[in-house]
């Protein structure tokens, strides 16, 4: 019995080598799979490049954005120191306006107010130099272009700009300044002397 169950196994077991065995180690004379793993090795390569090539696209895509974006922003708060610029410049005017009515009152007094007349002089000319300065600022503001090539260039003409209309509005300050310690006690001087 044993014999028999060993000659049919292994039977069995040559018949099946012979059925599938025959392209198991037939040999491949064609080279197919070679051309066919090269292939897909092949079309791999091109996929991942085609990939880096889409992703680089879309990453200057977003940068591109992004720079638009940062510009228009950084143009908003150049256009709210700018308004907040104009506001100093009106609230110095406000000064002026109480200083040429003391000039005034103070003349009316008979008291000498020529320096402080001639100074005020030169504090207009100085407002006119800051309202130029804003000017200037807000024109190079508008210059910068997010899509050009020199916007580190135009931001930071613009940036300088501003910086010169804040000194000239400090300017303008200081000299108004100058014009209230000139004028201050000189009411009081004079009308002391008088009531001598």
């Amino acid at each position: 019995m044993r014999r028999v169950f060993l000659t049919l196994f292994f039977a069995q077991l040559v018949f099946a080598v012979l059925l599938v065995g025959g392209n198991v180690f037939a040999l491949d004379t064609d080279n197919s799979r070679g051309e066919k793993f090269s292939q897909r090795v092949g079309d791999r390569r091109e996929n991942r490049q085609e990939k880096r090539e889409d992703i680089k696209e879309r990453v200057a895509t977003k940068q591109a954005q992004l720079r638009r974006e940062h510009i228009q922003r950084l143009k908003e708060v150049f256009d709210k120191i700018l308004a907040r610029y104009l506001t100093a410049i009106e609230r110095l005017d406000k000064i002026v306006g109480k200083l040429e009515r003391r000039i005034e009152k103070l003349n009316a007094r008979g008291v000498d107010t020529s320096a402080a007349t001639a100074h005020l002089a030169a504090c207009r000319a100085k407002k006119a130099a800051a309202v130029e300065a804003i000017g200037n600022a807000r024109a190079q503001l508008g210059a910068i272009d997010p899509e050009s090539s020199t916007v580190k260039e135009t931001v930071k003409v613009a940036t300088d700009a501003m910086q010169q209309a804040k000194r000239a509005i400090h300017d303008y300050h200081k000299c108004l300044g100058e014009v209230t310690r000139g004028l201050k006690g000189k009411g009081l001087k004079e009308g002391t002397e008088s009531a001598q």
